[in-house]
């Protein structure tokens, strides 16, 4: 039986946090909920950190989701390990997108979305083996 997904969501605002958790939830996945980017990274690099994707608020204070993407790629970069990020962001602008992904994000959800938007987005990055629970 394939494990229960983990989600590591880096969220400051305590609304979008209870809305993911509550999707989450919807499909069977666990949720880490971290307050702040630099929260998020402490956890990342714990020894026991088994997220399977992670979803980042681009804007937060302190250190952004871009420097946490930029930050938690130089860490891959010695490991040869890739976890899936994913923006989840208010930030619409065209260009937001590309800015993301060049920071090493691997993909884009734009609030307000959808529960199928939402669902689409986090099974893509999900590891096969952990799709069964969604």
């Amino acid at each position: 039986m394939p494990k229960t997904p983990c989600l590591l969501v880096i969220e400051d605002d305590p609304r979008s946090q209870m809305i993911v958790e509550l999707l989450a939830q919807r499909f069977g996945w666990d949720v880490v909920l971290k307050a702040n980017a630099a929260e998020g990274l402490s956890f990342f690099r714990e020894p026991k950190f088994d997220c399977a994707l992670i979803l980042v608020d681009c804007r937060m204070a302190e250190m952004s989701g871009l420097e946490f993407t930029k930050s938690v790629r130089k860490i891959e970069a010695k490991t040869g390990e890739h976890i899936p990020i994913i923006a989840v962001t208010a930030n619409a602008m065209i260009g937001d997108r590309e800015i993301c992904l060049a920071s090493g994000m691997d993909d884009y959800l734009s609030k307000p979305y959808t529960i199928k938007q939402f669902e689409a987005v986090v099974k893509k990055w999900l590891p096969p083996s952990e799709q069964a629970n969604g």
